[in-house]
């Protein structure tokens, strides 16, 4: 674990530093993450810990970062943008089950709208996964459900994410091919992107 410091973290921190480490384990999502609800709890005393996690970029990162936007909104935006976006780029990129990001074409989480706001910064870290076809379940019953029959892949995401990011409209067509059509063109499009 990377810390601020030498020093020895007082026990609250302590604690939301084992939680960070515990919800990274368990790949648990913001919402539902214990460290996400310490360092809400534990508000700026938190910040210095997670912007140590955010920086480090480990495994923990975008869970610290979402920590970090809980706890510390201040300390959130001055994180630059494009670090924002590739730690949230690369969470998606490694994502196993992405109830994290909600269902796309449907209804997006509080950590997928956070991404897309990022706007271009978003848009240049999500391009390439443009052509990532892995599969993109989600746990749960409705939400795996809902996952399974739409197909939902990576490449999904970051199409849903963009049009998100950019704020232009689409419709999440619920056959792959239909959406292969789409995400094809927006890849040549910002191909030919300066």
């Amino acid at each position: 674990m990377t810390q601020p410091s030498s020093m020895p973290l007082p026990p609250d921190l302590a604690a939301l530093e084992r939680a960070l480490a515990d919800d990274t384990a368990r790949d648990m999502p913001p919402f539902g993450a214990d460290s996400v609800q310490r360092a809400r709890a534990l508000g700026a005393t938190a910040a210095p810990l997670l912007v140590a996690h955010v920086q480090a970029r480990g495994d923990d990162a975008m869970l610290a970062l979402e920590a970090l936007r809980a706890a510390d909104p201040a300390g959130y935006q001055a994180v630059p943008r494009a670090t924002r976006a590739a730690i949230y780029a690369a969470a998606l990129a490694r994502t196993q089950y992405f109830n994290t990001w909600g269902q796309p074409g449907a209804a997006l989480s509080d950590t997928a709208r956070a991404f897309a706001a990022l706007g271009d910064d978003a848009v240049a870290a999500l391009a390439p996964l443009l052509a990532d076809q892995r599969p993109a379940p989600s746990s749960g019953s409705q939400d795996a459900t809902l996952a399974r029959m739409n197909g939902n892949r990576v490449c999904d995401y970051a199409w849903v994410l963009i049009h998100e990011a950019r704020g232009t409209e689409y419709l999440y067509a619920t056959a792959p091919a239909d959406r292969d059509r789409e995400i094809g063109a927006m890849r040549a499009q910002l191909a030919h992107r300066p």
